[in-house]
């Protein structure tokens, strides 16, 4: 409470930090659309969101190595698994306390995997997914629209797929407990 006005309570500050960064702006809007439907404001938890701006793997793991994630409680990065990622750059995101969720083949891939428990992704190509994703659901200009993924993804639905989608449930639990 303040001292001038005892109805004024200080700001809290949180007392759990997460960072999370998207390789592209896809990635940064699916984030910021899990963090307004999980985490909620009395849970103490603070989530920033970045996005590396694309490329492969490496340049994401740089970028997000950059955001001093040894700053933050947890710290994770969500990326495309189309492209090879060196060993030494998982050994550097290890070293740095960046856990890795990988999306096969991309992040529509995980969308498409989400919404039809029959679709395999590993048969998919990159191209092939983004495609049928953007035909059935939401074109690359929707994709980059937080608000846009409420039409597919509610609450509800992804707390019954999260039991079924490894992915979901990794970012779901990166986002909401409190635990290394």
């Amino acid at each position: 409470m303040s001292r001038s006005n005892p109805f004024i309570k200080k700001p809290q500050k949180p007392n759990w930090t997460v960072l999370a960064v998207g390789e592209g702006e896809t990635e940064k809007a699916f984030l910021q659309f899990m963090k307004g439907q999980f985490n909620k404001r009395d849970d103490g938890i603070s989530i920033k969101i970045h996005y590396a701006g694309g490329g492969d793997p490496e340049c994401v793991i740089k970028h997000a190595i950059k955001m001093n994630p040894k700053n933050y409680d947890r710290a994770f990065v969500l990326l495309d698994k189309d492209l090879p990622c060196r060993p030494t750059y998982l050994k550097r995101a290890q070293t740095n306390k960046l856990e890795l969720i990988w999306c096969v083949p991309c992040i529509e891939g995980l969308f498409l995997k989400i919404i039809d428990p029959s679709f395999d992704p590993l048969v998919k190509s990159t191209n092939e997914c983004k495609r049928l994703f953007a035909d059935k659901y939401l074109n690359d200009d929707d994709k980059l629209d937080p608000r846009k993924y409420e039409i597919i993804f509610r609450y509800d639905f992804l707390e019954n797929r999260k039991m079924q989608v490894q992915e979901l449930e990794i970012l779901v639990r990166f986002m909401t407990e409190k635990r290394k």
